[in-house]
């Protein structure tokens, strides 16, 4: 994904916000997410990105499915791209929260990349401790 999937230009001290819309898992294989955000030049505390998921993106989780934090770099760009171990089938949002209670993030950017199973079943079984692994039925 090039652009961003989606930006916020200032959460404020203490605040958050959650994606606009859900990322879809349909056969997902692997997902990353990767989140940038600036910290004021003053600020104590670092930010934590909160993933919640929802078998039917209508019934959300209420407690997180993962999280990960950004280390706060105080006036800095922090970013951090993390692997998400996911279900195959669902939906995804992501939330960033600043844990900061005096001081706004600044030009908040998160991306994901999300790679997805081919449609057709795949067979195979190892068949020595060589790792080739041959078709199998």
């Amino acid at each position: 994904m090039k652009q961003p999937f989606f930006r916020v230009g200032i959460i404020p001290a203490g605040g958050s916000y959650t994606s606009p819309g859900d990322i879809p898992l349909v056969r997902a294989r692997t997902l990353s997410v990767t989140a940038r955000v600036k910290f004021h030049a003053s600020a104590t505390n670092n930010c934590t990105i909160y993933i919640y998921y929802s078998p039917d993106g209508q019934h959300w989780d209420t407690i997180a499915y993962t999280s990960f934090d950004l280390t706060l770099d105080a006036g800095n760009y922090v970013q951090r791209t993390v692997p998400i171990d996911v279900p195959e089938h669902g939906y995804i949002k992501i939330k960033v929260a600043n844990n900061d209670t005096s001081y706004p993030l600044s030009d908040v950017a998160v991306w994901y990349t999300i790679q997805s199973w081919g449609r057709e079943q795949a067979w195979g079984v190892i068949t020595r401790d060589t790792g080739i692994e041959e078709k199998g039925g």
